[in-house]
């Protein structure tokens, strides 16, 4: 009921035009507008243009990351106005948008497809200050709109985030946001399975690839075989 009153009183407004639509914060038009990325970069040097995202020659065996896949760009002001209201004005209800235009991207990429998604883990202070996990609700929207994941399993415990670190964003070097979160996951096995499995961890937003990066040093430990960077904004 609550609810209900405060899309009556309050309605909701696009960020992008600006047109009331009482529920929704990117109306249809603007998000079939958003700007796809069409060049995709080494997760390791960020500069080699690749395919698809994955690691150049030159970088291969320095990342536990097989590639990175984005399909946004950040430094679009409608893009982190998206991904910065979803995560600190708490409206959940972006992720619908964003993981959309994720599974499109993904529809038409050559990304190898997953055994299992796992969505990069919050620790549990945010996660009650949030009452979410984004990573998760653009995970699980990426695979309602995308058909093919439709028997992947989302699985949100296998990887834990054991200690608190302060958001990656506002650390501008790659180094200092590598260094602040070494040995900030753990993998939590369950019966080897992730053994020989290709993995796409999920996020929101990478930058730097300092979080994707140490998400999946514990996964590669446990032998995983492949793992994927997939996030909605680079």
């Amino acid at each position: 009921m609550l609810r209900f009153l405060s899309t009556i009183l309050f309605p909701a407004s696009c960020l992008c035009c600006s047109k009331r639509t009482a529920t929704e914060y990117l109306c249809e038009h603007c998000e079939s507008h958003l700007p796809r990325i069409s060049k995709h970069i080494c997760p390791a040097c960020q500069k080699s243009e690749t395919r698809t995202g994955e690691v150049c020659m030159k970088c291969y065996g320095t990342t536990p990351l097989a590639g990175t896949f984005a399909a946004l760009s950040y430094r679009d002001p409608i893009v982190s106005s998206c991904v910065e209201t979803l995560k600190y004005r708490f409206v959940p209800s972006l992720a619908a948008p964003l993981g959309r235009t994720l599974a499109k991207a993904l529809e038409h990429s050559d990304v190898p497809l997953p055994d299992i998604i796992i969505p990069v883990p919050l620790h549990t202070f945010r996660y009650r200050w949030r009452g979410f996990n984004q990573a998760e609700l653009i995970a699980r929207e990426m695979q309602q709109n995308l058909p093919i994941l439709e028997n992947t399993p989302i699985r949100t415990d296998l990887l834990k985030r054991r200690r608190f670190t302060k958001p990656q964003a506002k650390k501008a070097k790659r180094q200092k946001r590598l260094a602040s979160l070494a040995g900030a996951f753990a993998f939590i096995e369950k019966e080897n399975c992730i053994q020989g499995r290709r993995v796409w961890l999920v996020d929101d937003v990478s930058t730097t690839n300092a979080t994707l990066t140490e998400c999946a040093r514990p996964l590669a430990a446990a032998g995983a075989e492949e793992i994927w960077g997939i996030v909605a904004a680079r």
